[in-house]
């Protein structure tokens, strides 16, 4: 049996048991539900607020592994060094402070979405435009994922994928575990996918240590020359500019990304998602470095790869047979992890925060089962529309990139909302949020205008919102609308004494 048709059969393998475990976590989810009485979105899209540590660990630590983590600091590896694992690493430790000092705001506060909580705290006007940024940001790294699964696939088995069938056959599996559970199915699957990508890094990291083509790292700095010093340094390869850019990024998405949110309003409670935010954070950090050096290592094996997506490849091909096929397996395991969190959460935003209340106006509610139904068809429409996309575009790591710069200004926002709510004003969120997206478009279009912020959008937007946060502060005197007597009596449970941690709580009259 070949190598590549031995990898095959263990792919195959693997894909039956997502299916089977996304099979034990509907029945699971569906008993759930009537026991809590949390039928359509609450239930489907929201897996009935009820789940535990080894769900929601694996669910946050499924949407920050992905192709970026992964296959994307294999490629940062081979063309720089370990400075590709900055991504990864700080993305771990932004996981870990979201889960110190963002879960018992979250949680007290009732929400079930970051829009909601917009709308909770300055209208409808506001949830809707961050309903709409929300979807956008799942949007651009569910097509990295995509371009990452496909990728893999047709470089570790091209005699049975070219990169668009690879695209396509991701886009059904992921399609499939997303709609069978909904977020349930994310949590259950996810514990698998963790697993596979976690020994697929290790038998690659193993590659590394005892390929004698490899040498470890003696032979990858014999190979490197001149060079060993900046791809051995964690900073000299991105340079100080973007490495400092990076905590920025990554710190805002996690708190503010509905896909990582979510797993914090879906725990069953905030004790259950402080710890798994924590663990799971600290799981990430370091994998991103594991990659890099894997990447170093495929530099060692052929350094004048054609193209450096198939850095992580060269190494994986490196394996056994049975260790090959685990390993295709567990890299496709990290974009699986992602991709279903991403369509769910973007599904959420949507049945919950733009259908709802369209429908709720004109005086027509949605019953649970048009909830499930919408939540399963916006699913199919995400990851349709977001596969078609991947067929044009190429770069991993900058078209996600794009995107993860719209939560700096959601961030400003929450900050004040949660953490200074005497500060908040009535136009705080448009106030902020408009001129960030003007910026993101002029510095995306314009060269020029990029590199007078720093050469990166995370600055001018960081920059923009700062000032724009200051002048509403300053300019608008009237209350948010958490403030008013309008939102208390809409929302009198926030302002119950004796309710957990309600000295804590912004939405409460001091």
């Amino acid at each position: 049996m070949s190598t590549n048709t031995g990898a095959l059969i263990i792919l195959i393998i693997y894909f039956i048991g997502l299916f089977v475990l996304a099979a034990i976590a509907n029945n699971m989810q569906k008993k759930r539900a009537a026991q809590l009485h949390t039928e359509g979105a609450e239930g489907y899209l929201m897996a009935s607020r009820s789940m535990g540590i080894g769900t929601i660990m694996t669910t946050i630590m499924g949407v920050a592994i992905g192709a970026n983590a992964t296959t994307g600091a294999a490629q940062g590896g081979y063309s720089y060094g370990l400075a590709a694992g900055t991504h990864p690493f700080w993305l771990g430790l932004g996981v870990v402070i979201t889960g110190i000092f963002f879960v018992n705001k979250y949680r007290n506060t009732g929400m079930a979405t970051i829009p909601g909580l917009f709308v909770d705290a300055y209208g409808g006007n506001t949830g809707v435009v961050n309903a709409i940024g929300q979807i956008f940001m799942q949007f651009v790294i569910m097509v990295s994922q995509f371009i990452a699964g496909g990728s893999i696939l047709h470089t570790l088995l091209p005699q049975y994928f070219t990169t668009t069938m690879g695209m396509i056959v991701s886009a059904i599996i992921f399609l499939l575990i997303a709609i069978f559970g909904g977020w349930m199915s994310c949590g259950v699957t996810n514990i698998l996918n963790m697993i596979v990508c976690y020994l697929a890094v290790a038998l690659a990291l193993v590659a590394v240590f005892t390929n004698p083509d490899v040498g470890g790292l003696v032979g990858i700095r014999e190979a490197l020359g001149d060079k060993a010093s900046t791809y051995f340094s964690p900073i000299a390869g991105i340079g100080w500019g973007v490495w400092f850019a990076y905590p920025v990024m990554m710190i805002t998405n996690v708190a503010t990304g509905q896909s990582q949110v979510q797993c914090i309003t879906t725990a069953k409670d905030a004790k259950t998602a402080k710890i798994s935010f924590i663990v799971g954070g600290l799981l990430v950090a370091p994998i991103g470095y594991c990659c890099a050096l894997i990447g170093m290592a495929a530099y060692k094996l052929n350094p004048s790869l054609q193209s450096t997506a198939d850095a992580m490849p060269s190494v994986l091909l490196t394996l056994p047979t049975v260790a090959a096929g685990i390993a295709v397996a567990g890299m496709w395991a990290c974009y699986v992890s992602t991709a279903t969190n991403l369509s769910i959460a973007s599904a959420t935003v949507a049945v919950k925060d733009i259908i709802k209340p369209l429908r709720a106006k004109s005086g027509k509610d949605l019953t649970p089962k048009q909830e499930s139904t919408l939540g399963a068809v916006i699913i199919i429409a995400f990851t349709a529309v977001a596969c078609f996309c991947s067929f044009f575009v190429k770069s991993l790591l900058n078209f996600a990139r794009a995107g993860l710069g719209i939560c700096i200004p959601f961030f400003f926002i929450m900050m004040i909302t949660l953490f200074f709510p005497k500060l908040a004003r009535k136009r705080t969120a448009v106030a902020i949020t408009i001129p960030s997206y003007i910026v993101m478009i002029l510095v995306t279009i314009s060269p020029k205008i990029k590199a007078f912020f720093f050469g990166d959008a995370i600055w001018a937007l960081t920059i923009v919102g700062l000032i724009a946060a200051v002048l509403v502060t300053i300019i608008d005197k009237e209350p948010a609308f958490f403030q008013t007597k309008e939102f208390y009596k809409i929302k009198p449970s926030l302002y119950l004494p004796g309710t957990p941690d309600y000295e804590k709580d912004p939405f409460r009259e001091k």
